[in-house]
Formats: C-alpha cells, structure tokens, sequence
C-alpha cells in the first residue's frame, strides 16, 4: 500500500532540509569543535567528527541530531578508537536533555567527571548509542559510564 501523497508532502521536507556538517580539528571542516556545531546548527542534522581527541565537555538541549564518527559512514570501527570526546575531568563528556532524537555512533567518551553518569547522561530524550566506548569515567555518586533517566 502506498502512503498517501499529502503525508509525503509533510515529511519530505524534513529531509531535504537535514545537512551533513564536519568537526575536522585542522579547521578544514565546518567546525573544529563538537560543541561550536551543537551550539550553531538548529537541529535535524548530522555531525561528522573526523579522528582526533576533543577536549571537550558536551551539552545538548532540544534539538534533533545525529553525532558520529567516520564510523558512521564507512562502518569502519577502528575509527572509534580514533575519534575521541575527552572530558579531561572537567565535567560530564556529553549531556543530553530533552532531545527528541539522537544518535551516537562511533565514539570513545573518556575522562569525564561528575557526581553521577560523567560519561554520557541522556536526560528525557529518545536515544541510539551505538559502536561506542566509555570508559575511565568517573563519578562521585552513581554509575560512571552511562546514565538515562526518561
């Protein structure tokens, strides 16, 4: 059964309009901070990160995003290993709240810190972690690594 066309008209738009956009610390990409994308793109895109270590702390509010690595497109996954979110132990690596959708894919998250889930915390959002290592993370109260509460 084929759907019908109106239905069509309304979601196609939502595609055409999602961009591709790279963190490439060289500065031969869009950006060359995790964050400075998050912070500048409105949503419903996809940010590639080229390898590297990124000494970054990550917050993510209200919006729609897809996060990865080269692994990401070339299902490579010695790319993971490459490409890295450090927390330098300054603060959670990446946290998420209140996002319709997102993805992680193909990252190492490390050396993050905080009371509790110093690695990825994902906060009332619909979430994909997927071909991705957390570890040496560290939390003073609660689990280290991972933490979602919905």
């Amino acid at each position: 059964m084929k759907p019908p066309l109106f239905i069509l008209l309304i979601i196609m738009p939502a595609f055409l309009m999602a961009q591709t956009y790279t963190v490439k610390q060289d500065a031969t990409g869009d950006y060359t901070t995790i964050q400075g994308a998050m912070d500048s793109l409105p949503g419903n895109d996809t940010i590639l990160v080229w390898p590297g270590i990124y000494y970054e702390n990550i917050e993510v509010k209200h919006k729609q995003f897809v996060l990865g690595s080269l692994t990401l497109t070339t299902g490579n996954n010695s790319y993971t290993t490459q490409t890295i979110i450090d927390g330098n132990f300054q603060g959670r690596c990446l946290y998420v709240d209140s996002c319709s959708f997102f993805e992680i894919n193909g990252l190492t998250l490390q050396h993050g810190e905080s009371w509790a889930s110093a690695g990825i915390w994902v906060f009332n959002s619909n979430c994909n972690i997927r071909n991705c290592i957390v570890k040496t993370n560290f939390a003073k109260s609660d689990a280290g690594g991972i933490g979602i509460t919905i």
